[in-house]
């Protein structure tokens, strides 16, 4: 007889229900945080578990640990699901790293940089560096029409849309997801402290990813179809989808330049070449701000990131914008 063992976190749809009933923010006056756990009270799960969203609420990490010490009613907890909550009032701070940081956009990575996307000329994506080091995120959300939705100012997070279709961050303040209805406006973002042996392994993986897209099979096949259309003694030069650089020129190239070119991935190499030298800890430890799914709209364009950061039949798959400028300008 097999015997299932309930897990004390609920479903995602009941955590989606409970996030709503509250207005996706702690609903204890005052509070709003939108860094969400998930309390039992009636009854308590030490009396039964279950996930019965009647007996349960939506609190930040703080007032969930009042309430199991006995600091509300059950009354108190009930009339607290009843109440008429907005979005209006979600505020959140992110006290993210005093270093530098590595960005992944879908693929794509930056650093160095104030501006991390921007779409004609408006920073979409950006840093800015803080009192002792402290590493400041700002990015902005908006409808096709130009209304901003959501945004985060120096790591102060608000939404302040009525289309809010969901909002997720994680009592670790380390994970955010907020998307609009329709789904088609929002992003999924996380931030992680990563060996190198960890980027290495996620950097493999995006190279994998863009060299077997659909998109980087059609640009092969044009290039075949270009190379094959070259007199034979220019073809002769070509090896695979790389042009062979005379030995004697590889040689005058400055060290680092040279070294990415023999690692056979120069992208890989630059960025964690750059991590090294800019974002590892005492412990070893890289940061990443990781920018897994996307979708932006400014100055009537609309923007994806996913798999690379596209633009209607434009993308970028697996590059590095790693230098004193790091910006990508659509």
């Amino acid at each position: 007889m097999t015997c299932c063992i309930m897990r004390r976190t609920p479903p995602e749809n009941v955590q989606r229900d409970l996030r709503r009933e509250v207005g996706y923010g702690c609903p204890v006056d005052g509070c709003r945080q939108p860094f969400l756990t998930w309390h039992h009270f009636d009854p308590p799960w030490g009396v039964r578990p279950h996930h019965d969203q009647q007996g349960m609420i939506a609190l930040c990490r703080q007032h969930h640990d009042f309430a199991d010490a006995g600091g509300f009613s059950k009354d108190e907890l009930r009339s607290l699901k009843t109440r008429d909550y907005s979005a209006d009032s979600v505020r959140a701070n992110f006290p993210w790293a005093k270093m530098g940081m590595l960005i992944r956009l879908g693929g794509c990575y930056s650093g160095g940089s104030s501006a991390v996307l921007r779409i004609s000329g408006d920073p979409v994506v950006s840093l800015t560096s803080g009192p002792s080091g402290l590493v400041f995120l700002s990015f902005t959300l908006r409808l096709p029409d130009g209304a901003i939705v959501a945004s985060m100012i120096e790591n102060a997070f608000q939404s302040d849309a009525l289309t809010l279709h969901d909002l997720s961050c994680t009592a670790s303040a380390t994970r955010i997801k907020v998307w609009f209805a329709p789904r088609d406006i929002g992003l999924d973002l996380s931030f992680q402290r990563l060996t190198l042996d960890d980027l290495s392994r996620i950097l493999q993986t995006d190279k994998e990813r863009a060299e077997n897209s659909p998109a980087a099979k059609r640009a092969k096949a044009e290039v075949d179809e270009i190379k094959a259309a070259l007199p034979e003694s220019i073809r002769d030069c070509l090896s695979g989808d790389e042009i062979q650089i005379p030995s004697s020129w590889i040689d005058r190239l400055p060290e680092h330049l040279r070294e990415a070119y023999l690692s056979g991935d120069p992208v890989g190499f630059s960025i964690k070449r750059w991590a090294l030298q800019n974002c590892v800890d005492a412990d070893g430890r890289l940061t990443l701000l990781d920018f897994t799914n996307c979708s932006v709209n400014n100055a009537g364009r609309s923007i994806r990131i996913r798999n690379g950061i596209e633009e209607g039949h434009g993308f970028w798959r697996y590059c590095a914008a790693i230098d004193s400028a790091g910006s990508f300008n659509l």
